[in-house]
């Protein structure tokens, strides 16, 4: 379907997923663009997304995944692809945490083409290939990624209030030198924020 579905100005239930509301295994349903029922009916003419999908941008950017976890009346907007998985083989989260693995990265950079804005075209989508282990073993497996990902995502979490506290510290220490509160000549030998107002 190429085309944009038209939104409306007034809040409405039936809302739009864009591929800025996928982020990091995340689908994010707080910034959705609003439509009238019948371009959400339109638009999910072929189906609706559910609990449970998993939705892949396959443009701008391509390769950012996540799980729709909202029964809510929603749609895709361009350059989204849904999977769902046959649970009787594939836990969910299983083909979830396939789409953020660095083997599907690796296909993705096979199989994504533009020099400008790299895109994989729809029908591409169906030669990536995902690791399904037998199904009795999938509890476990899963429960392990999750583990490491909460662990990942609270370390990458600590390191950006880091990040941002020292960037607040470098300011402050510019803004110090700047209006003479800190004389840069004698700051050798001695701790260089004392004096240094906290941000």
């Amino acid at each position: 379907m190429n085309k944009t579905a038209r939104t409306s100005e007034a809040s409405t239930q039936f809302k739009m997923i864009r591929t800025s509301n996928i982020r990091d295994g995340r689908v994010d349903l707080t910034d959705c663009f609003s439509v009238e029922r019948e371009v959400f009916v339109e638009w999910n003419r072929r189906g609706v997304p559910r609990s449970g999908d998993v939705l892949l941008t396959r443009e701008a950017p391509l390769g950012q995944a996540g799980m729709l976890l909202s029964e809510a009346p929603v749609f895709l907007g361009q350059r989204i692809m849904l999977y769902r998985a046959d649970e009787r083989h594939m836990r969910p989260e299983l083909l979830l945490f396939n789409f953020l693995a660095s083997h599907m990265d690796r296909q993705f950079r096979l199989l994504g083409a533009g020099a400008l804005h790299e895109h994989m075209r729809v029908g591409d989508g169906l030669k990536l290939r995902v690791h399904c282990p037998p199904r009795p073993q999938q509890d476990a497996l899963v429960g392990e990624i999750e583990n490491g990902r909460e662990q990942s995502m609270r370390l990458s979490r600590l390191a950006d209030r880091q990040i941002a506290l020292l960037a607040e510290r470098r300011q402050a220490l510019i803004t110090a030198a700047v209006t003479g509160q800190f004389d840069v000549a004698t700051a050798s030998g001695r701790n260089v924020t004392d004096g240094v107002p906290t941000p």
